[in-house]
C-alpha cells in the first residue's frame, strides 16, 4: 500500500516513521496534485477541494472527520480511521481545569493580586455538581466516568438514551428532563449533519446550565446565540476551545464577550510521538487484514 502522510511538520513525522516506506507532503497545491497516487493518506482537515476517490484508507490525525466524511469524492468503501487513543485523557484533563477554575474562583484571585485587593472569595467544592455530557461516544464517556469518580453526578445525551457505567442516567434530545439545572455541561458531539449548530437559542433555553465547555466540534455551536446568553447571564461562564471558523479572526465579537473564555484548539494537542503510534498501528492492521475500529461513514462518527 502507497501511503502519503500530509502535515506542515514532516520532519517530525520522517524521524518516528523511519522504518515505514511512507511519502511526505507538507505543500496542499502538490498533495492535490499527487494524491491519486496513492492507496493511502494520513493528514487532517483537508479542504473539500481534494479528490478522495482512489484511497483505500485514510488516518485523520485527529479525532475529528467531517473533512473526510463529508468530502463528495470519498469512496464509500474507504476505511477511514481516526485517533481516540490518548485523546480521552487530555480532553478530561482540559474540562476538569475549566471546571475547577470556575469554581475555584481562580479568574477573582488572578484579578484581586493584581490589583492587590484581599478578598476571600471562597472556593466550591465539585462533590454533588450535577453535569450533562453530550456526546457520550469513547470521548464523552470517559470524560463523565472520571467526572463521576470526583463523586460528581452525571447525566448524558446519546442517540438512543443507552445507560452507561458512571452516568446517573442517559437521555435523547427528545427526552431530556428539561426541569433540570445542570452545573456544567460539556458538549462532546462529532460534527454531522444532526449536529450542525445544534448548541442554538432554543436548545440553550431547554438546557439550562452554569457552565458550559466545548470539547467537541465549533460546527455544534451557534456562537451569537451563546453569546447572548453570557451577556444576559443566563449562562454564567462558557470555555470554547473549538469554533465555528479556525483561526477564530481577530475582528470576531467572541474576544470581548463577557465570561467567555477561549483556548485556539488545545485541548487535546498531540505530539508526532504519540501519532506515530497510532498510525503505525493502524497501518499495520490494514495491511494484515485484520479487525480496526474504524469511522461509520453514515453516521458520520
Amino acid at each position: 500500500m502507497k501511503v502519503i502522510l500530509y502535515a506542515k511538520n514532516i520532519q517530525e513525522y520522517q524521524e518516528k516513521l523511519k522504518d515505514f516506506n511512507f511519502s511526505y507532503e507538507s505543500n496542499y497545491e502538490n498533495l492535490k496534485k499527487t494524491i491519486k497516487e496513492y492507496d493511502g493518506l494520513i493528514a487532517f482537515g483537508l479542504k473539500d477541494d481534494i479528490d478522495l476517490s482512489n484511497l483505500k484508507w485514510i488516518q485523520s490525525l485527529g479525532a475529528g472527520v467531517d473533512w473526510a466524511v463529508n468530502n463528495k469524492t470519498i469512496n464509500k468503501d474507504v476505511i477511514l480511521t481516526r485517533v481516540t487513543t490518548g485523546l480521552s485523557q487530555l480532553l478530561f484533563e482540559y474540562t476538569l481545569a475549566r471546571i475547577l477554575s470556575y469554581y475555584q474562583n481562580l479568574s477573582t484571585h488572578y484579578k484581586n493580586q493584581k490589583e492587590h485587593i484581599w478578598d476571600r472569595n471562597l472556593s466550591v467544592s465539585v462533590v454533588g455538581k450535577k453535569v450533562l455530557i453530550v456526546g457520550t461516544g469513547q470521548i464523552g464517556s470517559y470524560i463523565g466516568k472520571e467526572l463521576n469518580k470526583l463523586k460528581m453526578e452525571v447525566y448524558g445525551i446519546n442517540s438512543t438514551g443507552y445507560d452507561l457505567e458512571g452516568f446517573k442516567k442517559c437521555y435523547t434530545f427528545d427526552n431530556l428532563e428539561t426541569s433540570k439545572k445542570y452545573d456544567i455541561v460539556v458538549n462532546v458531539l462529532p460534527s454531522t449533519s444532526k449536529t450542525i449548530n445544534i448548541f442554538n437559542k432554543e436548545l440553550f433555553e431547554k438546557i439550562k446550565m452554569d457552565v458550559f465547555v466545548n470539547v467537541g466540534r465549533g460546527t455544534a455551536v451557534v456562537e451569537e446565540d451563546l453569546a447572548e446568553q453570557l451577556k444576559d447571564e443566563k449562562i454564567k461562564k462558557a470555555f470554547l476551545d473549538v469554533f465555528q471558523t479556525e483561526p477564530l479572526k481577530e475582528t470576531s465579537k467572541l474576544w470581548d464577550t463577557p465570561n467567555l473564555v477561549i483556548s485556539p484548539h488545545v485541548a487535546a494537542f498531540m505530539d508526532a510521538g504519540n501519532l506515530s503510534d497510532v498510525i503505525t498501528t493502524n497501518y499495520q492492521k490494514i495491511i494484515k487484514g485484520e479487525e480496526i475500529e474504524k469511522v461509520n461513514l453514515k453516521k458520520g462518527y
